[in-house]
């Protein structure tokens, strides 16, 4: 009896070490699956800190434009404004064509003044 529970003993120490060695390699493999999705979780954290740089540059650029948008439609307005206005005066000037002949005339007709001697 003692010798077959040796022998039970010595085969359940043989299975324990080999349960133990399977445990080891699949703590090892574990391990390496751990190491994997750390650094693919790094790289995806680096990649949307890219993506997010990018969307702010890109909002950045976006309030640029609205502003310059701005900056031009109130350009726009002023310019239209001065045109209207540049419009109006030059509406009033006449030239000596557009001048009725009876102005010319009196214009050409006007003495001048001639210095006499003392």
């Amino acid at each position: 009896r003692s010798s077959k529970q040796v022998g039970d003993g010595v085969r359940l120490v043989g299975e324990t070490g080999a349960a133990l060695e399977t445990i080891a390699q699949n703590v090892v493999a574990l391990e390496q699956l751990i190491t994997e999705i750390s650094g693919s979780a790094n790289r995806q954290a680096r990649s949307l800190a890219e993506v997010n740089a990018a969307a702010g540059q890109m909002n950045q650029a976006v309030q640029q434009n609205a502003a310059m948008v701005e900056q031009t439609a109130a350009a726009t307005v002023s310019l239209k404004e001065e045109t209207a206005k540049l419009a109006a005066q030059a509406a009033g000037f006449r030239t000596a064509q557009d001048a009725p002949p009876t102005a010319i005339r009196r214009s050409a007709a006007r003495p001048h003044a001639v210095p006499v001697p003392a």
